[in-house]
């Protein structure tokens, strides 16, 4: 038996041989038929609702006028996406004494009214008009650009730019998350928010959401929750191998739930959970 390698013209008058052998079998290869897996058309952005968030606190009207002024710069890219029909919103982050556990029975009211106290159910999430001469309580500006339908006053920009400015005498225990919530499923604001509609969210805000459980997160000053401050939202809402008492930047916090620990950052227990 020859074991030695084959040349290279040897291997040439192999292949060549091979293939007369298939003679008139060899056939143009040709891809099969195309099969319509999913169909998934590309269609136009023109309907978009926009609640806009804003903490109402104190020390916020500055952030207020500065989102006022720069609100055009997302109504022209919203303009830019096929004319888009347009509802805009405004809701606080005022929601009073109210926890989620039980929105019902709000807890104590604590401070004043208009000065950062918390009473009751505050503004609710009901979207805020501020003068704006809106009969819906929100803007609509529907319609291709040179025939709008409109349900206020003046131009687009002006008019949102008023309702943003919210004031700044709210709860000072703010509850942004939860305020979305409520300002989409408030009765009071039906008709804001439409199916076939996209939602956009903007929040402003200067401070840790504050959406609590248990209202008696609002308690008087105590061993247990500490200052009557809006930090312990911060203090229970965190679970961290720091103490935020300090001010070293924290390297461990996380979301207090998500560590499953009943203890805050301070390492003091409490039952009420920002």
């Amino acid at each position: 038996m020859d074991l030695r390698p084959l040349s290279a013209r040897e291997l040439s008058l192999a292949a060549a041989l091979a293939l007369g052998a298939c003679g008139d079998n060899l056939q143009p290869y040709t891809d099969p038929p195309s099969i319509d897996v999913v169909s998934m058309p590309a269609l136009p952005w023109p309907e978009v609702d926009i609640l806009v968030v804003v903490d109402d606190s104190a020390n916020t009207s500055s952030f207020q006028v500065s989102l006022a002024d720069g609100f055009d710069t997302l109504l022209d890219r919203l303009e830019a996406a096929a004319g888009a029909i347009r509802h805009v919103g405004v809701a606080t982050t005022d929601l009073g004494a109210t926890g989620s556990n039980d929105p019902d029975h709000p807890g104590a009211s604590i401070g004043s009214a208009g000065n950062g106290g918390c009473a009751g159910h505050g503004k609710d999430g009901v979207l805020q008009t501020s003068g704006i001469a809106a009969p819906e309580g929100y803007v609509i500006d529907e319609g291709p650009t040179g025939a709008r339908q409109r349900n206020y006053p003046g131009e687009l920009v002006a008019a949102v730019g008023q309702m943003i400015r919210v004031g700044a005498g709210g709860c000072g225990f703010e509850q942004p998350l939860a305020a979305i919530d409520r300002a989409l499923t408030n009765p009071v604001n039906a008709g804001f928010v439409r199916a076939d509609a996209h939602l956009v969210v903007v929040m402003l805000g200067d401070e840790d959401d504050c959406s609590f459980r248990d209202p008696a997160l609002l308690g008087p000053e105590s061993p247990e929750l500490g200052p009557q401050q809006s930090f312990r939202c911060t203090r229970f809402g965190l679970a961290c191998d720091e103490d935020l008492n300090t001010l070293e930047r924290s390297t461990t916090a996380v979301p207090r739930r998500t560590r499953g620990s009943s203890t805050g950052c301070s390492g003091t227990s409490s039952s009420s959970e920002a």
